[in-house]
Order: structure tokens, then sequence, then C-alpha cells
């Protein structure tokens, strides 16, 4: 039944059967995990796509708990979870003010703390949410950082990734992913409307952002503008990046 409604997956979900346990079932996404808990979701549009998932519409009749083999080894990869090699345009310097002072007005002082201290496992677990607000902006400026390949992501991830097991299994996953350097369908929209001169399609691609969740999309948008800021802008490296730049 599932294999005959797949449309299409993406390039991380593998051509080998796999056995999936669903662990949460929602209107538009289906989330499984293996037995070592990495997620792999079912989706009902390409506008829900994210590493490791396959467009179903509409989605297959699941109940948490359930067990089953998948195999898409005959269905298409289509979306690329991966970060692309454009860079973001000066002319945003602004927006991305802006998306950092959620955490003042969401009062995240302490994680800015952390930020200063370098003290990044201690963000994991930390606020509210399904998935924590320290999670949320842990995900957003390690993906930042992978996006200008900033050397130092690699030394953040090293330090982090024995650690989340103290945290939601689906942050654990969020961060791994921003880890390897993998984004959801609206992230990589945001890196696009970024590297253009486009004020609308930046003004809608920061709005689904944004509207992730209750508060998650803002404070993953935060830390990802956070990283783009204090790595790329502000030491003044954007001039020399950019001076051939065919924008």
């Amino acid at each position: 039944m599932i294999l005959s409604r797949a449309q299409e997956k993406s390039l991380d979900w593998g051509d080998s059967p796999i056995r999936l346990t669903v662990r949460e079932v929602f209107e538009h996404i289906v989330n499984l995990q293996t037995t070592d808990c990495i997620r792999y979701s079912l989706i009902d549009d390409a506008c829900y796509c994210q590493p490791r998932s396959a467009v179903i519409s509409p989605l297959p009749d699941l109940m948490a708990g359930q067990s089953l083999v998948i195999d898409f080894s005959s269905i298409p990869a289509v979306f690329s979870p991966y970060l692309p090699d454009y860079r973001p345009l000066e002319i945003w310097l602004a927006n991305i003010e802006d998306w950092i002072d959620h955490l003042a007005e969401a009062d995240l002082h302490l994680l800015i703390s952390y930020i200063e201290a370098d003290s990044f496992s201690s963000f994991i677990g930390r606020g509210q949410g399904k998935t924590p607000a320290g999670d949320d902006l842990l995900a957003g400026y390690i993906t930042g950082l992978r996006w200008l390949h900033v050397e130092e992501a690699c030394t953040i991830c090293a330090d982090i990734l024995p650690k989340l097991s103290v945290t939601d299994w689906l942050s654990q996953n969020m961060i791994m992913d921003a880890c390897e350097g993998k984004a959801s369908s609206v992230a990589l929209d945001l890196c696009a409307a970024l590297s253009e001169t486009d004020p609308a399609a930046l003004y809608e691609a920061t709005s689904r952002v944004a509207s992730t969740g209750h508060t998650s999309g803002k404070t993953w948008l935060s830390g990802f503008g956070l990283a783009l800021f204090t790595d790329y802008y502000k030491d003044g490296r954007y001039d020399e990046a950019y001076r051939d730049s065919p924008w």
C-alpha cells in the first residue's frame, strides 16, 4: 500500500528496505524511527520535505507503535536536503539582525551567554517546547555555520553529538542533521532567498520558517541569523568574499 502510493523521496532515504516503527502521527506528517532512533518521515506534500522524508498523498493509515518494513528502492529521489553552495547577500543584514532580536523578546539571553562562553553543550534540552528552545537555537546556529563552511562547526558538533541523549529524540535528529549540513525545504528556501535580491521572496521564506511550531521556527531563525551575523558579516569578511562575485 505504501509503495504504490509514494511519489518521491529525499536523496538520503536510501535504496534498501528498512524496518521502521511509527513514532508520531500528525495531519500532514508521520514520523517513524529506526531501532537506533533515527527519524524518517512520510509527508503528504513536498513543502514538508526534510532529511529522510518521502511524499505519499494521501498519507497511509498508520498508528503509533506500528512496525513495518518499507522498501522505497524504486521511488525517485528528488529532494536534496543538503545545504547549497551559494551565499547570502549583504543587503539583508538588517533583516538578519531583526531575527536575532527574537532572543531578547523571548527572554533567551542565557542562551546567548552560552555562545559567548563557547559552552554549546549547555544548550541541549534547555527551554520549553516540543523541541526545547536551546535545541532549536543550536540547530539554527550550526546550520548557519555549515552553510558558510565555518570550521568551528566541526568543533561544536564533536562536542555536542555525544551528549544528545539528554534531550528529545526529535531534537536529537534535528541537531544531527544540522551537523551533517542537512536542512528542511523551508530552510533551504530561506538560503535561496538570502542569495537573491527579491524582498518578497525573503519575506515569504522567513515567514514560513518562523511559523514552524509555536516558537521553534523563530528560535531556529535566531540561531541561524546569529551564525551569519557573527561569523560572516560582523567580522568584515563580506567584502573580501564577494569582491569578485557576480552579485
